[in-house]
């Protein structure tokens, strides 16, 4: 298995500048499975953070193929690996579905999936 899964907050008030130069504390949580966010993502790289550890922990694309559009923010959840030896990177990263709750309001991006003559159909995105 992967190991448990620990759930996504953003860090509290943490001391951003520090945890950044220090990276993400993350030794004891190789090889488990866990859930934050997209801290920030430029191009082909970016951070996610995690309630399960600070600071900040490398993500790039090259290691995550099926990552798909990210954005800051984006829900996500990854695995912690350590290559080469001290340092460390989400893989295996995938976002999660927001609730459609949360969606109220907001406006977002897809496509018609199906439309029917009685003038009704599904949207996808």
């Amino acid at each position: 298995g992967h190991g448990p899964v620990i759930p996504a907050h953003r860090p509290g008030s943490s001391d951003g500048a520090n945890a950044a130069e220090k990276g993400a504390q993350v030794r004891h949580l190789v090889g488990q499975r866990l859930e934050g966010s997209v801290r920030s993502f430029r191009d082909s790289w970016g951070f996610v953070v995690s309630e399960a550890f600070q600071g900040d922990l490398y993500l790039h694309r090259r290691n995550n193929s099926e990552l798909g559009p990210v954005q800051a923010g984006d829900p996500v959840s990854f695995q912690v690996l350590e290559d080469p030896p001290g340092h460390f990177q989400a893989v295996g990263c995938q976002v999660l579905p927001v609730p459609l709750a949360q969606l109220t309001g907001q406006r977002l991006f897809g496509w018609v999936k199906s439309f029917y003559p009685e003038d009704w159909g599904f949207l996808a995105s």
